[in-house]
Parts: C-alpha cells; structure tokens; sequence
C-alpha cells in the first residue's frame, strides 16, 4: 500500500510538473518578441510580430534574424518529418520544429493525447495525425481536465472588431476572462505601415506602435500610401542562380538585391546569368565557380561547369594582344608576336601600351616600348608594318635625312619630308651657369640641360641660373649664389637658415674630439647653430 501511495505521488508530482513546464511555455508564447518571418513565398519579414507573422500565413521564429528562414530543419506533418526550412514547410501547413529527423520530433500516431485549438479554446482526445494547424497536440498523460489550453478572454483583432478566444488565438489586444464587448470598446479598424519593411497589415490603432509604424483609419492595403512593392532580384545560394520575389525596398536590401519598384515577378525580370567554372590565375587551382557576370574580362568561363574536374589549364597567364586585348590563355597558347605575362590575370590589365617596334635586324615586331631596340611606334600594328614607309630622320645634330625607320639612328617621323628641316632646334640652358646655346633637343637632353623649345633663341638669354646655399670650403660660413659662384660646396635651391654648414666634425680629422667643441663655438659666434 506504501509503495502505491508513493507511486501516486510520484506520478501527480511528474503530472504537475509538465503542466507547469507547458503554461510556461505557452506565457512565453505569448509573451514572445520580434522576430523573423518566413512567408511561404520564400520571403522574410525581418522584426516581426507573432501576430503579424500569422496573420500573413508565416513562420514565427522568435528572436531570430531572416537568415534563419534558408536554415533547413525538421519539418512535421502529422508523423511524417521532411528536412525543409521554414518557408517551405508553412507552405504545406506543417509544422517547423527545425533541428533534424534523426530522432523524429513528429508526434506518433499511435500515441494518445489531447489537442488544444488555440484559437477557439477548445480541447479533445485524440492521436496527433486528427490535430490540424493552428492546433497545438499534447502527448499523454496531459488531458483535457485540467483544461490545457488557456483561459477564454475578450480580444480585439488588429481588423477591428472582437472575438471570444484564449490569448494565444489573439491576433490583437486582448483582455483575460472578459467577455465581448469589452468595457472599453475596440479601437476603429484601418491599415498599419510597417516603417522597417514598408509592408501593409490590416491592424487597429492600438496595434500599430507609432515607434513601428504609421496607422490609417479606416483604410484598406490597396489604397494605403505604404512603401511601394516591386520585384527583388537576389541570388539564391542554394540554387546559384537569381531568384525574384515580391517585396518591398528595405527587405531586398537585406536580401542583398536589387530592387525593382512596382515590377511583378511574372514575367520573371531577374537576369539569368548562369554560374560556371572561371579561369583566374592566383586562386586555388585557378578556378572559381561563380556568375558569369563575375569573371574577369578575358578569362575563360565554362558555363553550367564546376571546377571539380577542373576545366582551367594548370599554367596559364595574361596574353597582350592587339586586337583582343588582354585574354587569359594557357602557357604556350599565346601568339609568337603578342606579349605573355605568366600566372597572372586581366583584371588589373598587366598589359603595358603595345605597339609596332622596327628594327633593321627583326622588321617588323608587336611589343612593348622598353623591349623595342628601334624605331617605336605606340598603339599600332605590324598588319601593315610602319617599317616600310619612308619619313624624316632627326639625327642628334639637327642634320635630317629621308629614309625608312629602321635606317633611321635617331628621332624619325612618318610621312614627312626633309624640306623645309622638321628638325627642331633652339636653346638649350644650363641651370646651374645660366649659360645658353642652340642645339636640337636630342643634344640638350644627352647632356641633362634645360631644353626651352624649338625656335627659341639664347638672345636675350632666357637661362635664369639656379641659386642656392654655399658653404665656404674649412668653415661654417653661407652665402647664397650661383653654383659657378661658389667656392665651396653648393646646395641648390637651398637657404641659409636652418644653416647646411654645420657638420659635427668640425676639425675634419674623422673623429669627434675636443677640437670640434672649440671650433662649434667659434662657429655658435658666427651664426651658425
């Protein structure tokens, strides 16, 4: 007898405990936050109310952001569990436990209990496969007695109006244990624009927050000036291709998509750009699976091909060609008269300016500036070559002679003749004497001097000489002149102040010593710091 009082004991303590554990868990129901979303378009509604996620046919996940609606999980319908994420499976009417299949979370068909509808109140026993959504099913040995399922109470719909239900069927405001109407009546019916998503909801004033949103008496979705809804281009990663939904700015935004305003989705508007192996020297393997829109211009793309077996050439690099620019080709594949660059790609173009080089030992050759021993000729090809045509040749001394480019030792133009003598000649200025003489520009530069342009005489002398700091040769002493003036050592374009003529070793031996302090304050004396 002791041992079946203690079992009963046992028992109404574990009875007492569950029911405590499901009103817990049914207040904080009630009680819950913001949230995500999911709609079963596929779309999120990031933020969002309990309340309004059911009136839009939603999956609530409380606390969570819209990244938790890609999040695939354990899905019921009656005993049956699929691996879906939350949108698909309200899309079905079943329900989203998330988690996996492996243990079931569905309830067993053959397990007794009692179904409690959340939004009549109302409570029978029954397996879990005869409780339909939005009825919530309790395994035994939970019964209809005590009552599981909430007290009834007055609510007051975000639609206007009021309706008899426990608090968990209330899509509203609503009032424990009162009947309908209650004492202070329901707020008039109208329309709330969500400020975050820019969505429209059927709501009364006391539903719509003004710190979420903006509320319109007695108007309806279809003619609320609420944020405009578009189509919205976002890339589905699980499918690798762009996907279109109807939503509004903010949410596509948070989708990373672009937005269309007051677009439908059908016909589809969204690009479709397929995804493939791209060939992009310096990434592993040097392949990439990505849009097509997203490979580099000249590399070779794959479309609908994975880098697994890997398409791309092990050893490949840029190719500088002249009519295709810049191209990604294999090692070897790049033509004999174009420039290849290895393990690197197009983008940034590695390619210098390409052009026609002639030689009198190669004719005609398609590189670079810096490779070309010749005549140069940036931008142009060697189909047809510039090397046959005759021009003026400006040899160093401004002598000119007609010839063809590669003939040609010094500066030659194309297509011009020798009469009158394109050969430029002017004055040519040494900076530090201020001394002028005439020569060609070839000869002034050879020399590192000051050429002043073609023509330009040295009477009057336009060869301003640069000045600077000299410093007398055994002393601390500058003075400012010109370079052919200074008798020591001289420091272009450099004042006297802070004073260069101040080394430490004053006495010139090498090493710091006692000489050097007598002769730094002979030098203090002397201005020098």
């Amino acid at each position: 007898m002791f041992r079946f009082t203690c079992c009963q004991t046992f028992l109404r303590s574990m009875l007492a405990s569950l029911v405590a554990t499901i009103a817990l868990a049914g207040a904080a129901h009630a009680q819950s936050g913001l949230g995500a979303c999911c709609l079963p378009t596929g779309a999120c509604i990031s933020n969002a109310a309990s309340t309004q996620c059911q009136s839009l046919g939603g999956t609530f996940l409380d606390g969570q952001a819209c990244s938790a609606c890609d999040q695939a999980g354990a899905c019921c319908r009656g005993s049956v569990c699929t691996t879906t994420n939350p949108a698909q499976c309200a899309a079905i009417q079943a329900q989203y436990f998330g988690g996996t299949c492996q243990p079931s979370p569905c309830p067993s068909t053959t397990v007794p209990g009692v179904c409690c509808n959340p939004v009549t109140g109302g409570c029978f026993s029954g397996p879990a496969t005869q409780c339909a959504a939005p009825a919530i099913w309790y395994a035994s040995p939970i019964t209809c007695n005590p009552f599981p399922c909430g007290n009834l109470g007055a609510c007051c719909n975000v639609g206007g109006g009021c309706t008899q239900t426990v608090q968990a069927g209330c899509n509203g405001t609503w009032t424990a244990n009162s009947p309908c109407p209650v004492t202070a009546p329901c707020s008039p019916a109208g329309v709330c624009c969500i400020t975050a998503t820019g969505a429209c909801i059927s709501s009364s004033a006391a539903n719509c927050p003004t710190t979420a949103g903006t509320f319109f008496p007695g108007a309806t979705c279809s003619t609320i000036p609420c944020q405009p809804h578009g189509a919205c281009c976002y890339l589905n990663p699980s499918t690798n291709s762009y996907q279109c939904i109807a939503t509004v700015k903010a949410e596509c935004a948070s989708l990373g998509g672009t937005f269309l305003a007051n677009t439908p989705c059908t016909p589809n508007p969204c690009p479709q750009v397929p995804r493939g192996a791209c060939c992009i020297p310096g990434v592993a393997g040097n392949c990439a699976f990505i849009l097509q829109t997203q490979c580099p211009t000249g590399s070779p793309f794959f479309p609908g091909q994975t880098c697994t077996p890997n398409p791309c050439p092990n050893s490949h690099g840029a190719c500088c060609t002249a009519t295709a620019g810049c191209i990604v080709v294999a090692a070897g594949q790049c033509p004999t008269t174009s420039l290849y660059i290895a393990n690197t790609p197009c983008v940034p173009n590695p390619c210098p300016v390409l052009g026609a080089c002639c030689t009198a030992a190669a004719g005609c050759v398609y590189t670079s500036l810096t490779n070309c021993p010749g005549q140069y000729f940036p931008n142009t090809t060697c189909n047809p070559t510039p090397c046959n045509v005759t021009g003026a040749c400006c040899t160093i001394d401004g002598i000119c002679s007609a010839t063809v480019a590669t003939q040609c030792s010094g500066q030659w133009t194309a297509s011009t003749p020798c009469t009158p003598n394109p050969c430029p000649r002017g004055g040519c200025c040494n900076p530090d004497n201020g001394l002028c003489v005439i020569a060609t520009q070839a000869q002034c530069h050879a020399h590192n001097l000051l050429w002043l342009g073609s023509g330009v005489p040295c009477t009057p002398n336009n060869c301003v000489p640069r000045r600077g700091a000299c410093c007398v040769t055994g002393s601390a002493i500058c003075t400012i002149t010109t370079a052919s003036n200074c008798t020591g050592t001289w420091h272009a374009n450099h004042p006297c102040a802070p004073n260069p003529c101040c080394p430490p070793n004053y006495t010139g031996s090498g090493v710091l010593g006692i000489g050097d302090i007598f002769d730094f304050l002979s030098a203090w004396f002397a201005g020098c710091p």
